[in-house]
């Protein structure tokens, strides 16, 4: 990669030579030299400048240059050369097309007017004079200014104001001045800087920015930040963060053999942006003109012939062909294909055979490769299969990880709009920070305290919503009580998906239905792949999905207008109305977490229908058995939540499965009135026996009930929400009632209904201890009745089977066992509160119960489980120890 470059002109004039002028070259050689050798750049000087030479060294490293200095005579419109002159007009419109200038330095006599000229060129910082230098003073000042500059690396005010008062008492002699007329007397303090970046420091010369290709200016997005949607080469002007990235990825290119660069990357890390805006855009400058052809796997039909759809062919010598595309500069043609970690999904596998196959067959062997390489770029999760899939199939690869952003880059994204002088100038934004430090570091800060979070969308969305509340402001400033002012409403994308879901609820006529229905969670939901990555829906797929919602347009568009669904782009970039897509990738991993432990209505329909189709492949398709169905408490819970989730009546499987269920259930209850009359007839002759069966139909009716409650608790979330309580207290209350009397029940539907009611207890104990101390009220009343339910339970077991089988498997054994294990969390409940770890790890400790202890339950019930919890604590100690 080119350098970036300093350089250094002097310039003389025979009739009013400047003797000053050799020494100040010297000086800065001198000074210079080691400092490009530390920080990597190169330092040019023109000590006889020959105006044309100058200008085709100017024309053919416009991009590399970050700083120049002249030390000559000059006036308000002229720089005098050895050989000529140098007029402002044009000289300014020059040096405001090199990309990556940061500071001019203008030693000679009366230049102010070329100095605001610069300025407005967007040269971001200029040092000039008002008035006449003397020679010596004009060598002293840039001695100084250089030393602080660069020796003690002092940002550009400082040194220049360090500068100033190291030599502002020091006498000159010649002026520099075309004007040889001027009188040598003493001249007030000439010298001034007109900068836009005070705070830049000769350090940044090393900057990755620095180094990379100039793209063509084009015309500006109108904001500067994306949100969640994705960037695009439209935005590379706007796109920052990734100069070393970029870099690396360019140099790997340009100096392996290797044919194939596999770039890989977390979720969320920006793989595409950094393809499409940071990447692609640099190879095809003006200085580099590669020929760069993108491709996303996932727009790829898998029912179709992939080669034919990435390279329109199938044969490997018309592909060969193909990638061999000539450029201008020599450069190989670059071929990307993104998201190939869809290959490995369902049953794509063989795509991916037909693809390393052919791969192979055009870049071997080396003699007859094509002038091209090719970037395959995945989640890194895919990352090793792929690897090994190339060796596999003798591919050689190189490789690159994209790390997610640091606090410099974060930094750099942050502040780059502001300080950019034509970026500045276009979106008029400015970041003022606070007394202590920087604003752009206090937000990176803030961003790396969540090593869990996604950077690079988390950002986004900060610096759109930042930017979304200055954007109507005359004057677009940034400063520390904006951004905290923000923070409140919290900083991670899960707080973004709330707010926006929110903001629906609030703002649109049907906004609660949708979101207390689960309906939104539901859409969105759908526009996720089962490996959490976002999907394509077409509005026809929608249209199909949810024809029962009168709203389902507005909805989509709501979504869209929050920046959660977003119209997914075609290969060439350009929008599509046919199809949504989930914003980013990271959010469809949080949408997919929010949708499995959602008790909405929507989901939780969703996930009994779900269930029940599952039952279904396994019954009918495998084993030819009898289709399941839903019982009443089911069918309850669908018709509650069909508003909430996508139309069953679309699905063939699930409207059987419904219609059945009814059918049956309708069939019940009509056999059920036809027999209520011969039931109540022989209800006195038979009280006996009927209180015998009923209380059992209770219990049984009860059970499934109990297990969706017991799901719902070991899903995570949901045991922290104190809305399971009332479904807790309401199926223990029916299994409380008194008409379900232990008088009248087997041993066995006594050991469910106790066992049933001391882990429903057991749950609410564990609930309302997560809750804050002024919900967990006093537990010690549950936790009581949980015991006594507990011991009545064993106790039935004692009465099933007097031969206690200390084998996990028997089936007595196993049961005691675990209803011993749940006695002993809620032991460790009444006695170990104050240390709420216990009771979390006896759950986690199953195996190192001793079995043994079932034996003992005989004599000492209590002291047994106090035993247990004992011999737990201690195991606890020594594991904190290890």
């Amino acid at each position: 990669m080119n350098l970036p470059l300093i350089l250094l002109t002097f310039a003389n004039d025979k009739a009013d030579y400047l003797s000053g002028i050799g020494r100040e070259m010297a000086q800065l050689e001198t000074l210079l030299t080691p400092i490009a050798q530390r920080l990597d750049f190169e330092l040019k000087l023109f000590p006889y400048t020959d105006s044309h030479a100058l200008l085709d060294y100017l024309n053919e490293n416009r991009e590399r240059l970050v700083l120049l200095h002249f030390s000559g005579h000059s006036n308000s419109d002229v720089l005098q050369l050895d050989d000529g002159e140098w007029h402002i007009k044009g000289f300014a419109a020059k040096l405001g097309n090199c990309p990556h200038l940061r500071l001019v330095v203008l030693n000679g006599c009366q230049n102010a007017a070329q100095v605001h000229a610069l300025r407005a060129a967007n040269v971001a910082a200029v040092i000039g004079t008002h008035a006449p230098i003397g020679d010596k003073t004009a060598t002293e000042f840039t001695q100084a200014f250089y030393h602080a500059f660069a020796e003690q690396a002092l940002p550009l005010l400082d040194a220049f104001v360090q500068a100033q008062t190291d030599v502002q008492t020091l006498n000159g002699q010649p002026y520099r001045s075309l004007d040889i007329t001027t009188p040598s007397a003493e001249a007030d303090w000439a010298w001034f800087i007109a900068s836009h970046t005070p705070d830049w420091k000769l350090a940044d010369v090393a900057n990755p920015c620095n180094r990379l290709p100039a793209l063509l200016r084009g015309e500006l997005p109108a904001k500067p930040f994306k949100n969640l949607y994705y960037y695009t080469e439209a935005d590379a002007e706007i796109f920052f963060g990734r100069c070393q990235a970029i870099l690396d990825v360019m140099q790997l290119l340009d100096e392996t053999k290797e044919p194939v660069l596999l770039l890989h990357g977390g979720t969320g890390v920006g793989k595409s942006s950094f393809l499409l805006a940071g990447l692609i855009p640099r190879l095809k400058a003006p200085s580099r003109q590669q020929t760069v052809r993108y491709l996303r796997y996932n727009d790829c039909d898998p029912q179709q012939n992939l080669l034919q759809q990435l390279f329109g062919s199938t044969d490997p010598a018309t592909i060969r062909s193909l990638l061999n595309t000539p450029t201008a500069t020599g450069l190989p043609a670059i071929w990307i294909i993104d998201q190939l970690e869809e290959i490995f999904f369902a049953d794509q596998h063989p795509q991916l055979d037909t693809l390393l196959t052919t791969l192979h067959t055009v870049f071997y062997p080396e003699e007859t490769r094509p002038n091209a390489k090719l970037i395959l770029s995945l989640r890194k999760e895919w990352f090793a299969d792929l690897l090994d899939a190339c060796q596999e199939y003798n591919i050689n690869v190189s490789r690159y990880l994209l790390n997610p952003l640091d606090k410099l880059s974060i930094i750099e994204v942050i502040q780059t709009p502001a300080e950019t002088p034509y970026l500045h100038q276009h979106y008029n934004l400015s970041i003022q920070n606070p007394p202590d430090g920087q604003l752009a570091a206090q937000i990176a800060d803030d961003l790396l305290t969540d090593k869990q979070s996604n950077i690079a969308p988390t950002l986004q969305i900060i610096l759109s919503r930042l930017w979304k509340r200055v954007e109507n402001q005359q004057e677009r400033i940034w400063n520390e009580d904006l951004y905290l002012d923000e923070k409140r409403t919290g900083l991670l994308l899960e707080d973004y998906l709330n707010q926006q879901l929110q903001d629906i609820a609030e703002k649109e006529n049907w906004g609660k239905e949708a979101k207390e229905s689960g309906l939104l969670l539901d859409v969105l939901y759908t526009h996720t792949t089962d490996q959490g990555t976002a999907k394509n829906v077409t509005i026809a797929e929608y249209e199909v999905l949810y024809p029962h919602i009168s709203y389902r347009v507005a909805l989509l568009k709501a979504l869209q207008g929050r920046h959660l669904i977003i119209e997914p782009q075609t290969r060439e970039l350009q929008t599509t109305l046919q199809q949504t897509r989930l914003a980013h990738d990271t959010l469809a991993q949080l949408v997919k977490t929010q949708y499995l432990i959602s008790e909405l209505p929507g989901q939780r329909a969703r996930k009994i229908l779900n269930q029940c189709k599952s039952e279904w492949i396994i019954n009918v398709k495998l084993y030819e058995k009898e289709e399941p169905t839903l019982n009443a408490y089911d069918l309850k819970v669908i018709g509650k939540g069909q508003s909430g989730t996508i139309d069953w009546h679309q699905n063939n499987v699930e409207r059987n499965i419904i219609k059945k269920s009814k059918r049956i259930r309708n069939n019940k209850r009509i056999a059920g009135y036809m027999s209520a009359m011969l039931l109540m007839t022989l209800i006195a002759s038979s009280m006996y026996y009927y209180n015998k069966l009923s209380p059992e139909a209770i219990i049984d009716a009860n059970i499934n009930r109990y297990h969706l409650i017991q799901q719902e608790h070991k899903r995570g979330k949901v045991a922290i929400d104190e809305k399971i309580l009332p479904k807790i207290n309401e199926v223990r209350a029916k299994f409380i009632n008194a008409d379900v009397n232990d008088e009248f029940i087997s041993q066995e539907y006594l050991f469910y209904k106790h066992a049933i009611i001391a882990d429903l207890c057991l749950m609410e104990i564990q609930i309302r201890s997560k809750a804050t101390k002024n919900s967990e009220g006093n537990l010690d009343e549950v936790i009581n009745t949980a015991l006594t339910h507990s011991r009545t339970s064993i106790n039935a077991l004692k009465h099933m089977d007097e031969q206690f089988v200390e084998n996990k498997d028997g089936i007595t054994g196993n049961r005691l066992f675990n209803t011993l294990l749940m006695s002993v969390q809620i032991y460790s409940w009444k006695h170990c509160r104050e240390n709420k770890a216990i009771p979390v790890a006896v759950k986690q400790m199953y195996d190192e119960i001793p079995f043994s202890y079932i034996e003992l339950y005989k004599d000492e019930h209590d002291q047994c489980l106090l035993n247990t919890l004992k011999i737990l604590k201690e195991n606890e100690y020594e594991r904190s120890k290890r």
